[in-house]
């Protein structure tokens, strides 16, 4: 019987990954940023803060058209590679 390989099935390029993030209170000190070979589905587990993003590439970006989001636990966040963003917290 031949074992399920998903990976060659489904031609992916690269693996998979889960994170955990914890970030201090008042933190505001990450960069906007990209995360160009992966999308993001971040869940909120604990605390309060921001989650900053743009429509701007990150070759273009300016700042200038940046939208903050309130987070808190129970929010989910899905977003495609490429996408600049950051948090801060409360």
């Amino acid at each position: 019987m031949a074992r399920f390989q998903p990976r060659e099935r489904l031609r992916l390029q690269a693996t998979a990954a889960v994170a955990k993030l914890r970030w201090d209170s008042r933190a505001t000190d990450l960069p906007m940023h990209v995360h160009d070979n992966s999308d993001r589905f971040i869940i909120v587990l604990d605390g309060r803060g921001m989650f900053h993003v743009s429509d701007e590439s990150a070759v273009a970006f300016t700042g200038m058209r940046v939208r903050s989001v309130p987070a808190k636990p129970r929010d989910v966040f899905l977003f495609t590679r490429g996408t600049v963003h950051t948090f801060s917290t409360h």
